[in-house]
């Protein structure tokens, strides 16, 4: 059953998605970091204009494929932005390739499917962020883009656009990872010199 009826605007869908998760009644946007949790995982990131730019799309869109907010619902609506092309926002780009390379270790099957979806649906990137979009219908906006598809069957060229993007995210992810323990590293070869003298 879903969460958010189809007569629902995006913006009454968009209040109870904040109620839902606890995001506050701003979801956030304003806010300064951004905290990610995964189990005993636990990191800030800056949230930066770029990033709360596409954070209100984002949203919007977990509303309208249902997607949740754990970190394997991450991965999955990061696949689907993906596979619908996330235009010139470099910053959903950027965190979609993390998530959806996160979600190949996590949840590959859901990342899959998700990506799959996203191969034969659209995203709001396209569409200015305003008042006209915020009272849009769900059901309506879900028709629009796509979403209201039963069952869908991958292709050879589907297969071949998931392995292309996995390999294409796995590769960011083992680079994100590389620049955050960079510095550790680096304390350790330093500690270690220090030690040997």
């Amino acid at each position: 059953m879903a969460i958010y009826g189809s007569e629902m605007t995006l913006l009454e869908a968009r209040v109870k998605y904040f109620a839902l998760n606890e995001f506050g009644p701003d979801g956030g946007y304003d806010d300064t970091w951004v905290r990610v949790e995964y189990g005993w995982m636990r990191f800030y990131f800056p949230n930066t204009r770029a990033r709360a730019h596409v954070v209100r799309y984002h949203d919007l869109h977990h509303i309208l494929t249902e997607y949740g907010t754990s970190m394997p619902g991450e991965t999955e609506i990061s696949a689907w932005e993906i596979a619908t092309g996330c235009t010139a926002n470099y910053a959903a780009w950027i965190l979609n390739l993390l998530g959806f390379g996160f979600g190949l270790l996590i949840n590959r099957r859901g990342v899959y499917r998700s990506f799959l979806r996203g191969r034969y649906s659209s995203n709001l990137y396209v569409y200015p962020f305003d008042d006209r979009l915020l009272s849009s219908k769900v059901g309506e906006m879900r028709c629009l883009l796509g979403l209201d598809k039963q069952s869908i069957r991958a292709d050879a060229a589907d297969r071949r656009a998931f392995a292309l993007w996995a390999s294409i995210s796995f590769a960011c992810l083992l680079a994100g990872y590389a620049l955050l323990f960079a510095p550790l590293v680096l304390l350790l070869i330093v500690v270690l010199r220090l030690m040997a003298v």
